[in-house]
């Protein structure tokens, strides 16, 4: 048996206090023998462990969708349905991707969210034909140069999703370049398409390391103006990887929980975003027999230090901490002020 809990016990306020909580899964649950790059297979226990910390919906399309095969793939859906978690993205029959388009609609504090999720493609390996309907790929050329739009697959489906008339629709996309702090030219033509085909949210990973977030118009052709906030990249989450273990590793060890207020216009019916913060996070590996990885708030782990409190914060991860909130304010953007802010500033 694995417990994951204890990894996140610095982070888990964040993610049960909020009304829904999502993540990407980038492995996957694919039975013994369990395996670590290049081709993961987790413990069930992976499962179990996000939904007790409080995560409500899971996204399953994404590079390693079919690291152990189709069979895996339908594994892992069956496991995360055991743990009682909501997933999109990958699809274990025809009738149950027909059945919805690919699209999970959740209610989101009393506002109901269209999710949908895709990935760029599967490191190279083929979706069967006869599988086609597996996993939500959003290029056509999925097992070369990954750069052609899959339009007519994504109109549909946006079309399928604005039908169902909720109040916002979000995107979770597998995309970008790794170790990139900046996102591609490819990542904004398929954010403007995306935006201009319904998108209110999109909520992006892959590079391994966190990308810039911004609200985006895109003008239709009607002329007027579609807005979507996109979150090109929140990094790696719980991951060995660090400056230490990958050689282009700087900031594959800082990450961030976004918040987003959502609200809904009780006059207009019209929901928007109306609220952005992030908390900075660290991933600590203490190279320890037991407890050896935490997730660390950032602002948390630097006020346990400063009042005298070293049993996790030393010295060394405090600098580490205090790097990555500067880290993130350059790289997510210093607009987005958390609540916790005056902790870096000294205050």
């Amino acid at each position: 048996n694995y417990d994951y809990t204890d990894c996140l016990t610095y982070v888990k306020d964040w993610i049960t206090k909020a009304d829904f909580s999502v993540a990407n899964i980038e492995t996957t649950l694919g039975g013994e023998p369990y395996s670590g790059y290049p081709m993961f297979s987790s413990p069930d226990g992976l499962a179990h462990s996000l939904k007790a910390v409080g995560f409500d919906l899971i996204s399953t399309a994404n590079n390693h969708s079919m690291d152990t095969g189709f069979s895996g793939l339908c594994r892992t859906l069956n496991t995360l349905d055991e743990a009682g978690l909501m997933h999109v993205g990958t699809y274990r029959t025809k009738e149950e991707y027909d059945s919805t388009s690919g699209i999970v609609v959740c209610d989101v504090g009393g506002i109901s969210i269209a999710f949908l999720s895709y990935t760029y493609g599967t490191n190279g390996l083929t979706v069967s034909e006869e599988n086609s309907f597996s996993v939500n790929i959003f290029n056509t050329d999925y097992l070369t140069t990954v750069s052609t739009l899959n339009e007519e697959k994504l109109e549909r489906e946006m079309a399928a999703a604005r039908a169902l008339d909720t109040d916002l629709i979000a995107v979770m996309l597998h995309w970008g370049i790794e170790y990139r702090t900046t996102e591609s030219a490819y990542q904004n033509e398929v954010a403007d398409f995306l935006i201009a085909n319904g998108a209110d949210l999109i909520l992006g990973g892959h590079p391994h390391v966190c990308q810039p977030m911004e609200f985006r118009e895109v003008e239709l052709e009607d002329g007027s103006v579609s807005t979507g906030f996109v979150i090109f990249s929140l990094g790696n989450f719980i991951s060995s990887q660090s400056p230490y273990t990958l050689k282009n590793g700087e900031y594959t060890d800082t990450t961030a929980i976004v918040n987003l207020e959502l609200t809904k216009d009780p006059l207009s019916g019209s929901s928007s975003v109306t609220g952005v913060t992030y908390v900075p996070c660290l991933m600590l590996n203490r190279y320890t027999a037991e407890n050896r990885y935490y997730l660390l708030d950032a602002y948390r782990g630097i006020e346990e230090y400063e009042s005298g409190n070293t049993s996790i914060v030393t010295s060394e991860v405090y600098t580490r901490l205090k790097k990555a909130v500067s880290d993130c304010r350059d790289i997510l953007g210093s607009e987005w002020v958390t609540e916790y802010d005056e902790v870096d500033s000294g205050k």
